[in-house]
């Protein structure tokens, strides 16, 4: 477990710069945040965002901006966030932009069904979801995970959200109420109008109790179905020289924005 929730976020750069320096590994990272509305850089540029923030706050939600997205998220003990961390080599092909998406997406399916969750995932954007995206991936049209891509150097970090359990009603709403008062009069500009019945979590989609450590089961298997050895990652001190970098410019991100 990292010092701080940010810490956690910034792992995905520092980890593709160790994939940079030695692209004979792949990296994933899974990691728990509890009650966090993770913001993009266009969240930043809202015109009432100090609303936002105020309002995300008193429902006991730390706002954390991020650099990987666009839009807002919920984190939480009912979130798994995911991270897919490679060299850009499928072969000798470098990956494009929806090559390293449909990696992801058919990873997940494959961590989900050795896990023993079976259902029909559909892959396509839900408009009135928050942070809608080409690669979210539903289930009889509601959406239970969202997808984003960061690229440094010769690195690609895909990244995941998946909704396991909890109220992912309350999640849309709580983000829903965050666009509403960061807009104010201007809800013309082009930010989602998050409507929460359409997304759900995965444990009410299928009918059955998914658990967290599903992923981590799931994610094990398919590890070694592809003939790897799952090692866990001690950080270097050259992680943690980027990690203290990455901190210091992440921090003056959020105080641009009010958050100290």
């Amino acid at each position: 477990m990292m010092d701080s929730s940010l810490d956690e976020l910034l792992l995905a750069d520092v980890f593709l710069k160790e994939v940079n320096r030695h692209p004979e590994q792949i990296i994933w990272h899974i990691w728990p945040l509890e009650k966090t509305v993770i913001l993009g850089m266009a969240d930043c540029r809202l015109p009432h965002l100090a609303q936002g923030l105020e309002g995300i706050q008193k429902q006991g939600y730390q706002p954390l901006v991020r650099s990987i997205g666009g839009l807002a998220v919920v984190a939480d003990a009912g979130v798994v966030n995911l991270s897919l961390i490679i060299p850009n080599r499928l072969g000798e092909e470098r990956l494009d932009l929806g090559q390293a998406y449909q990696l992801m997406v058919a990873c997940i399916k494959e961590i989900f069904s050795l896990a023993g969750y079976s259902y029909e995932v559909e892959v396509g954007e839900i408009r009135d979801s928050y942070c809608p995206g080409a690669y979210d991936l539903s289930i009889k049209g509601k959406k239970f995970a969202g997808l984003a891509q960061r690229r440094i150097q010769s690195g690609i970090a895909i990244s995941a959200y998946l909704s396991i359990s909890g109220s992912q009603q309350e999640r849309g709403e709580l983000i829903r109420d965050f666009y509403q008062a960061s807009l104010g009069e201007l809800p013309e500009l082009s930010y989602p109008q998050v409507n929460p019945a359409s997304m759900g979590t995965l444990s009410d989609l299928l009918g059955q109790p998914v658990q967290t450590g599903a992923v981590l089961k799931g994610l094990t298997r398919l590890v070694n179905r592809l003939g790897h050895r799952p090692l866990s990652y001690t950080l270097s001190l050259e992680n943690l020289a980027d990690l203290a970098k990455g901190k210091k410019e992440a921090l003056a991100r959020q105080q641009k924005v009010g958050l100290g």
